[in-house]
């Protein structure tokens, strides 16, 4: 960026071009004098020459903003050492946009004198980053965190991202080792350079993990290891778990690609997904479309660097190293930006803070474990395991025995013959609005590990148990699996029976299916479907659930909106798809198709249309209750 002060004690101190969510664009000035300044008809404006190419706002520019002028009194002066800030979401605001990828700054006198400036070019302003004068009021732009209407901070973005470790330069450290190999893309590119060391189970090994996209980049440590279930710990492509370290090998929160700030991340991606990570994607976006919260998400490109004859090129970054497309999200956990409970204190409030799961017997070591009586028959208990809050199995036994009991209730709740019952019955245990999003995002998707694995539950202080967040999803969405009649026979297609069709159909439930006793032999429990068999049998929950789904499809799960989010997703994802199709032709690949790219298309189109016509049969279906009147008092 490019400024220049004029002699006066009032300078441009700080401007965010491009706002990440929540944050507006702004303009502060400060007055580095001894004397209050008369601002009185002093201009503010932007570039006169708009760029071709840039997308700032819709809305026309309104010409430059006047200091003074009637309804902004508060901008007639500046006291000495004061910040002024000017917004574009306040009665006195700027009315112009400040372009994202050329625009300037100009701060004018009352007789037009150019007092104070500043441009910037394309690939300079970056989202959520500010550019400030640093020392504040003083020094020369540089890219910082944004302190609108405060002193700006003491460190630049570039210091703040650290240095690495062989001293190399951070600054778009990755975005120079991608351009120098001549690579591009439209997606977020991570480098992950594993200084010869080979990627295991466990424990996580000490790598540099990079950086390059249009946000605030990283450049640090990081903890990497293979995540993922046993028979996807075998695949060449490999799920990551990844924790941000500083240099001496602490944790480290960052808001990587823009999302909020935290140590914790997975990088999702196995070789089997021939959707390339959509499912997950688009299983969270439904979550999200419910006012749920989900995971968030970053499709990404990888290149991960793991072999030691790396060393003998100067570790200079080749197409030898690309590793494919992941899905960035970030991981399960309490945090006001993720699983928004109370912090647990069982001196305080035994009640909450809790998230637990249900994840079938994929139980690990150190796991904190305690048993439901499902369908209260101690013959046959049901684990959960706890998440949050973390602790041994003897710190935390006042709290599994207050979730035990407190689910026990729950069984016998169900079990009873008041089970409808509003005070005596199910809803005196959870919140049943978060029961019916849970359910009707799990049958849209019809995820066979659903009910019986990766089902998280929470409890805030005081609440009831809630469903969610989602997790999962790479198998939904028609991809598996059958439970046909015996095992896994005729291609996974079986008879109707009780839910109307197998997983893999488009027709037929997903809560119901094991209650057919040919079906589901080899995994008969099915976790906690029996929850939601019993609540179908209220037909007040029914007829939530239909107006839940009716007024869901007149607007985010319509057959346009859905088809509108296919098509952006896809258009996001297609070239960097085709390139990971064509590093793991050997793993994914299929003769039947002329290209690596008609195989793609073929996936896409092929969960499109699963998509919409499961929607359009749970149209059918929910209409049969929609119009239950009867009251259950």
């Amino acid at each position: 960026a490019m400024a220049s002060a004029k002699g006066t004690g009032v300078v441009i101190n700080e401007v965010l071009a491009r706002g990440s969510k929540g944050q507006e664009d702004f303009v502060e000035l400060f007055n580095t004098g001894d004397e209050t300044v008369d601002l009185t008809g002093w201009t503010l404006r932007d570039s006169q020459k708009k760029s071709d190419d840039d997308d700032d706002d819709e809305e026309e520019d309104k010409g430059p903003f006047v200091f003074g002028a009637e309804g902004c009194a508060d901008s007639a002066a500046i006291a000495p050492g004061a910040h002024l800030l000017l917004t574009r979401d306040e009665n006195c605001s700027f009315s112009f946009g400040l372009g994202k990828k050329k625009d300037e700054v100009v701060l004018s006198d009352a007789d037009g004198n150019v007092v104070d400036q500043i441009s910037w070019k394309k690939g300079e302003a970056l989202k959520g980053i500010s550019m400030g004068r640093l020392p504040n009021g003083q020094g020369a732009f540089q890219k910082s965190e944004p302190t609108p209407g405060e002193a700006n901070g003491q460190v630049s973005v570039e210091k703040l991202k650290g240095e690495l470790p062989d001293g190399a330069d951070v600054t778009d450290s990755c975005c120079k080792k991608i351009k120098k190999m001549g690579f591009s893309s439209n997606l977020p590119v991570i480098v992950i350079d594993t200084k010869c060391q080979e990627v295991k189970d466990e424990p996580k090994i000490r790598t540099e993990l990079c950086t390059c996209s249009d946000e605030l980049d990283y450049a640090d440590w990081a903890g990497v290891e293979i995540r993922g279930s046993s028979s996807a710990r075998d695949h060449k492509k490999k799920g990551m778990a990844v924790k941000l370290w500083n240099a001496t090998g602490h944790n480290q929160e960052f808001s990587l690609l823009g999302m909020p700030k935290d140590e914790d991340w997975v990088l999702y991606g196995p070789e089997t997904d021939r959707s390339i990570g959509l499912r997950n994607f688009l299983a969270y976006n439904i979550s999200r479309s419910m006012d749920r919260y989900a995971t968030r998400t970053k499709f990404v490109e990888v290149f991960l660097q793991d072999e030691c004859n790396l060393r003998t090129r100067g570790g200079e970054l080749s197409m030898k190293d690309y590793h494919g497309v992941y899905l960035l999200e970030e991981k399960i956990k309490r945090h006001n930006k993720r699983v928004d409970i109370c912090k647990h204190n069982a001196t305080k409030d035994i009640t909450g803070g809790y998230i637990f799961k249900h994840d079938n017997d994929n139980i690990d070591n150190g796991d904190v474990v305690f048993p439901i009586k499902k369908r209260f028959d101690s013959k046959d208990p049901m684990p959960m395991v706890m998440i949050y809050p973390k602790g041994t199995k003897e710190e935390l036994k006042a709290e599994t025995n207050f979730l035990e009991e407190y689910l026990n209730g729950f069984e016998r709740a169900l079990k009873s013959k008041d089970f409808a019952d509003p005070e005596r019955g199910y809803e005196k245990f959870i919140e049943v609005d978060t029961f019916i999003d849970n359910f009707l995002a799990v049958e849209i998707t019809k995820n066979p590990d659903s009910y019986r694995g990766s089902t998280y539950m929470r409890k805030d202080c005081g609440k009831k148990v809630e469903m969610g967040p989602m997790w999962d999803y790479n198998e939904a969405f028609g991809m598996c699996c059958g439970y046909p009649i015996v095992g896994y026979m005729n291609a996974g297609e079986s008879g109707p029976g009780t839910s109307g069709g197998s997983a893999i159909s488009e027709n037929g439930w997903r809560f119901n299916i094991c209650e057919d006793p040919g079906r589901c032999v080899r995994d008969p429990q099915d976790g906690i479907s029996h929850w939601f068999v019993r609540l179908w049998e209220d037909p007040a929950y029914r007829k939530k659930v239909a107006d839940r789904w009716q007024e869901l499809r007149k607007g985010p799960l319509s057959n346009d909106q859905v088809n509108a989010n296919f098509d952006e997703a896809m258009t996001e994802l297609r070239p960097a798809a085709i390139r990971n199709y064509n590093r793991w032709k050997e793993e994914i690949g299929s003769a039947h198709f002329r290209s690596t790219k008609d195989q793609w298309e073929h996936e896409a189109k092929k969960l499109r249309d699963w998509t919409i016509g499961r929607m359009e049969w749970m149209d059918t279906e929910l209409a049969k209750q929609q119009f239950y009147t009867h009251s259950r008092g």
